[in-house]
């Protein structure tokens, strides 16, 4: 599925068709949960996570809310390894299987090491990626409520209780953002990395991108609620846009 090549109404569908497959294979599922090997548990993660990252451009792309639901799965991302590494730690794993002396860290040990801050590696702009995801899960998934469902006795008054509202909630869209960022710059690392290296260099420009894609979403979702002034609002929302296009020569150089 290449986005931008295809009419973006058929790859919606065919990406329906893709989320149903993946949830028979049971891809929404951690593999931890399973006792797959390290090279299934990984496979099985980078699926998902490129599944997520492609729902969510469609969705941007479309105008529409992302197909997947940030409550309907539990598989975590993958980590920042190597395929060959991946395949040491595989074979070390079977080893210990049989008996043997384990020499190398587990996939398991890998992730903890990995929670704060995390190795660069091949894989890293796919984990960003899927994670900036997520997070367009969260900001844009509406959580509705039908006006025949049963009302719960706390939910106050049925229009507050019917109102359609985001799973991060109304208030906390910023805050989300700034978290987010926060753990860009810990995890990632980004502000430190090689720009001499041309990946590095991508993963650096696209973080800082999706960052302010990510704050760009959450203004504007806000932006009826928001109790100051609708110029103050305007000029704010502005700022983010001419930052966000400040980036765009980045992807006309790629193209080039």
């Amino acid at each position: 599925m290449e986005l931008g090549i295809v009419n973006p109404q058929k790859q919606w569908l065919q990406l329906g068709a893709v989320i149903h497959m993946a949830h028979g294979l049971g891809l929404h599922r951690d593999p931890s949960l399973f006792r797959s090997s390290p090279i299934d548990c990984e496979v099985r993660r980078r699926l998902w996570a490129q599944i997520c990252i492609v729902d969510a451009r469609l969705a941007e792309q479309l105008c529409r809310e992302p197909a997947i639901n940030p409550n309907t799965y539990d598989t975590a991302l993958p980590v920042s390894i190597a395929d060959k590494d991946l395949s040491e730690i595989d074979l070390e794993s079977r080893a210990a299987f049989r008996g043997r002396d384990k020499g190398t860290l587990s996939l398991q040990e890998l992730e903890q090491a990995q929670e704060h801050t995390m190795f660069f590696s091949t894989t890293t702009l796919t984990i960003m990626e899927a994670e900036t995801a997520r997070q367009q899960q969260s900001l844009l998934c509406i959580r509705y409520n039908p006006r025949d469902r049963p009302l719960r006795a706390n939910s106050g008054s049925p229009q507050l209780a019917r109102r359609a509202i985001p799973f991060s909630g109304r208030t906390d869209r910023m805050q989300l953002a700034n978290e987010l960022q926060t753990r860009f710059l810990a995890k990632y690392n980004w502000e430190h990395l090689d720009g001499s290296d041309a990946l590095q260099y991508l993963v650096a420009e696209i973080c800082q991108i999706n960052l302010l894609k990510i704050k760009f979403i959450s203004r504007m979702t806000q932006h009826r609620e928001a109790p100051g002034p609708a110029p103050h609002r305007q000029s704010e929302i502005a700022r983010y846009v001419y930052i966000f296009a400040c980036h765009l020569p980045f992807f006309f150089t790629l193209a080039l």
